[in-house]
This record gives C-alpha cells, structure tokens and sequence, in this order.
C-alpha cells in the first residue's frame, strides 16, 4: 500500500485541523447540490412548457375541426323539411343509400322502436362519411353507432352499424 510523504501528510493534517474547513467543504458541497438541482429542474420546466404547447397546439387544432365539421351539417332549410316530412325514414335512407351507391354494402334495414337500424359492412373511409353526410342533410340524426375497422391490403375496410331517427 502506498503512502503520501510525510510532508503531505502533514499539510493534509493541518487542512483538516483548521477549524472552519469542514464548514467550507460543507458549504461547497451544498452549493453544488442547490446549483446541480435548479439546472435539473429549469430542463424539466423547459420540457414541460414544451409540452404543454404542442397540447394547446392540438386542442386548438381539434376546436378548428369542429367548428368546420359543425359548418358543413348546416340545418335543412323549412321547404326541405317540409318535402321529407312525409317520407318515411326507412324510404330516405333506402334513397341515400342508391345515391352514395352503397346498396350493395348494406348488411341489414329494420324498423326499431328508436329508429332504424342500418347496418353497412365493407365500407372505405370517403363512402362511410359521404353516407353519415347525406344521412344528415336528408333530415335524420345519428342516434347511436358503432365502426369497426377491418385491414384490408394497405388500406382499412370499415363495418357500420347504426340507429337513425328523425331529428325533432
């Protein structure tokens, strides 16, 4: 085992005997914690300002889109109304469906207590929202529905089941 020289040693000594070292030492380990800490914290507030300003970014984004898919389902206008009110809902559903060309899709049609149920399969994306579209333009509203996405290729094939009512 090695040993530091005798003068060393002494000086080493002398250091740790003055009386007001060990409170230095203390002191500078002190300030490298405080100091070694607010640069942890400032690099998380800076992310986590970071962060919060891609969420408002988002939400924005999401508010934008809303307001443009409330603009597009403008209300029917009192003679269009008037011309679907005496249609039944399953004859303009029947007519949206030969329009949009989806009668081939269509799975299932029946009358249910709350509206009709309309069942779609082997749908792509633009077809199934073109069809929601025109549904809701023609006068009824989408009381409950349900999709499901099936791979297909590259791409996605959708299964649409819904019940549709007249709006009031």
């Amino acid at each position: 085992m090695a040993r530091f020289p005798s003068d060393i040693n002494e000086k080493l000594g002398s250091m740790l005997s003055f009386p007001g070292f060990r409170k230095v030492v203390l002191l500078l380990l002190g300030c490298f914690l405080v100091w070694g800490s607010s640069l942890y914290f400032l690099q998380e507030k800076a992310t986590l300002l970071s962060r919060i300003t891609i969420q408002e970014r988002r939400f924005n984004e999401l508010l934008q889109l809303a307001a443009t898919y409330k603009r597009l389902s403008l209300p029917l206008a009192g003679e269009d109304r008037s011309a679907l009110e005496g249609k039944d809902q399953v004859e303009i559903i029947s007519s949206t469906l030969d329009q949009v060309g989806l009668k081939s899709n269509l799975v299932q049609l029946s009358v249910l207590s709350s509206g009709v149920n309309v069942q779609l399969e082997d749908l792509y994306g633009e077809d199934m929202g073109t069809f929601i579209q025109q549904i809701r333009l023609n006068g009824l509203e989408i009381m409950s529905a349900e999709i499901k996405t099936l791979p297909q290729g590259e791409g996605l094939l959708f299964s649409l089941s819904m019940i549709v009512g007249k709006r009031l």
